[in-house]
């Protein structure tokens, strides 16, 4: 079962399409708590969550207790994408897309972050995972609910696609928040998973949710759901 690691993105600035929101200074403390409290000492930070200016650096931050979160006691620097990145000097590398993600194993990169989830897996028919496998690339998975849009009871995007998936999980009597999270644990060649959650209460609905797995079956369908259009698949590119 791979490792959580906490996503901050929401703690600096609105985020997510379905609250939108930041999450308040008390509830951070209560989440960073419940994390540690749980053995999660990892949390993933960018450049960018503090200054959309700047080019976004990715970091993932290892701490021992809530003071940490500012003063961390481990850091691996994450370059995001590659324009202008001289690879030589980074620890890793976060990609959008499975083509960069082959050419971050290519490069040796030791840490690899990409997105993975029920719409967005066609990285699993690549040499990925084979290659990470070899020379003992770290690999961590985020975006498994797709910046919130697989959450959400009337999605503005996707629609089809989300029909499809509650018509695929309704007879296993599992919700889609179970669904899409289990289905990147479910993915052993996956080290870690970034999770972003509002509350210390969701926070610890997906640790509970960690003792579970989905039956193979149910995964072989989420598989065959592919062809999602970019444009639902990658947040980037939403025009909402």
């Amino acid at each position: 079962m791979p490792k959580l690691i906490l996503g901050t993105a929401n703690y600096t600035q609105n985020y997510g399409i379905k609250n939108g929101k930041q999450v308040p200074p008390e509830e951070v403390q209560k989440i960073l708590e419940t994390a540690i409290d749980n053995g999660i000492n990892f949390v993933d930070t960018s450049t960018a969550y503090i200054d959309i200016y700047s080019h976004p650096i990715k970091f993932i931050k290892k701490i021992n207790k809530v003071e940490d979160y500012l003063h961390y006691v481990g850091c691996s620097e994450l370059a995001h994408g590659f324009d202008k990145i001289n690879d030589e000097q980074w620890d890793g590398v976060s990609v959008d897309t499975p083509k960069e993600a082959l050419k971050a194993v290519k490069m040796k990169m030791s840490i690899i972050q990409f997105p993975y989830n029920v719409f967005d897996h066609d990285i699993t028919k690549t040499k990925f995972f084979r290659i990470t496998r070899k020379h003992h690339i770290t690999t961590i998975a985020r975006s498994v609910f797709i910046q919130g849009l697989l959450l959400m009871d009337r999605p503005p995007i996707g629609i089809e696609y989300i029909k499809k998936l509650d018509d695929i999980i309704h007879p296993y009597g599992i919700s889609r928040k179970e669904t899409a999270f289990l289905f990147a644990c479910g993915n052993s060649n996956i080290n870690y998973i970034v999770v972003g959650v509002d509350t210390a209460e969701q926070l610890m609905e997906l640790i509970n949710l960690t003792k579970y797995e989905l039956p193979w079956s149910l995964m072989k369908s989420i598989y065959n759901i592919d062809n999602v259009p970019e444009q639902i698949k990658y947040p980037w590119l939403w025009r909402l």
